[in-house]
Parts: C-alpha cells; structure tokens; sequence
C-alpha cells in the first residue's frame, strides 16, 4: 500500500497546518504572493519531513498558454528553493488545448522549466487532450501528470501527485466513503505502472472544506 501524504491548497493556520497535516501547497504567479522572506520562514519551523508544492500560475486571463508562467518563474523557482520543494506544478487552463502549436509550447517550455533543477508536475485542465499525447510529453520531459484521482489515473508521476477540488465543485465535501475510494483509486493507479514511484503520492484537497477533509485523510 502506497504512503499517503494529504495537505491542502493554501494555509489555513500554518503553525497548526504543520503540525496536522503533511504538505502545503503555495499558489505564485496570480494576485498576491508571499515573498521569499516568508518561505524561508516557513522552511525553518516546518518540521523537517513537512512537504511544500509550489503552484505556478499565469498572471492574467487572457495567457491561455504559458507566457505568464515564464514571467513569474525566475522568483517562483527562488521561492521554491527556499522552502525546498516536493513538486513544483504548472497549471495549463481549460483553453489550452492539444493543439500542435501548443504541443511545441510544451516541447520549449519543459526543457527551459527544467533548468532550476527541481520536478515538476503538469496540470492540463482541459481533459482532451489524448493519453497517447500526454504520456510522449510527460515520459520525454519528466514531468509528473497531476490530475483528480476521481475523474481519471495518471499517465505519469514521480511522485504521483493528485488534486481534488471537489466532485461536484469546490463547496463539495468528501464524505468517509468517498475518501476511501480515493485512496482505493491511489493505490490502484499505481499497480504495475514502472512511471511511478511505488512508495508514495501526495493529495492536495483545494476545495471549500480542505482542511477538514485533508485531517480525515491521513487518518
């Protein structure tokens, strides 16, 4: 059975944070962000086996592709150094499709992202896209498929990392019975799959009740 490591999107209290949960994820690139001071605050009181995941996000709306992300990613990737993190993952929306002009994005973009030496993970929101496509992009760039565990399994993870926001929408609140099933589901994914890391995966709950939820799943 895989090791379970459960956190959230955002801190709720983080000196409670970190004593009840195992990772947080910080989101960089949209509104405010915290500053590198602050990480390498929270690095040195987390316990020293706290994960962090660094999110990386387009800036502005209208940045369907990745443009906003390499505006941002010079003080991301500082930041994500300072707290030493697990994942850093980027995000592409639901408009960015499997269009080939977005296939050579991601073909410039990987091998640039790789350059500050940390793993990364990818987020397509737009669910089109085809396993066959995904798996050459993840499996040529070592990159980690992020996905919900409850809508579909990964085509790729070192470590496997999952989001759940919710199946019905981030007010959704996960009841024992669906917990369960997702950690049924992580177990699953895994078996007899050489991309993965046997070992582990890490949850991410971004939705409503996160804190609650993400507590009740790691038991």
């Amino acid at each position: 059975m895989r090791l379970i490591r459960a956190g959230t999107s955002g801190f709720s209290d983080p000196a409670e944070d970190f004593a009840t949960l195992d990772l947080v994820e910080i989101r960089l690139g949209r509104g405010s962000m915290p500053s590198l001071q602050d990480g390498q605050h929270w690095r040195r009181i987390a316990p020293a086996e706290f994960d962090f995941i660094v999110r990386v996000e387009a800036g502005h709306r209208e940045t369907a592709g990745l443009r906003g992300v390499r505006r941002v990613w010079k003080g991301a990737m500082e930041f994500a150094c300072a707290v030493e993190a697990a994942l850093v993952i980027v995000p592409t929306p639901a408009s960015f499709r499997p269009t080939d002009e977005n296939i050579d994005t991601l073909d410039e973009f990987f091998p640039w992202a790789h350059r500050a030496g940390m793993r990364l993970g990818w987020e397509p929101r737009n669910r089109s896209w085809p396993d066959c496509t995904l798996t050459q992009l993840c499996r040529e760039h070592t990159v980690s498929h992020v996905v919900d565990p409850m809508v579909r399994g990964p085509v790729r993870g070192r470590p496997p990392c999952f989001r759940l926001n919710g199946i019905d929408g981030p007010q959704h609140r996960y009841s024992d019975e669906e917990l369960a099933e997702v950690r049924r589901r992580c177990d699953a994914y895994g078996e007899g799959h050489v991309m993965y890391d046997e070992d582990l995966a890490l949850c991410v709950f971004g939705n409503a009740s996160r804190v609650e939820d993400a507590r009740r799943m790691r038991g």
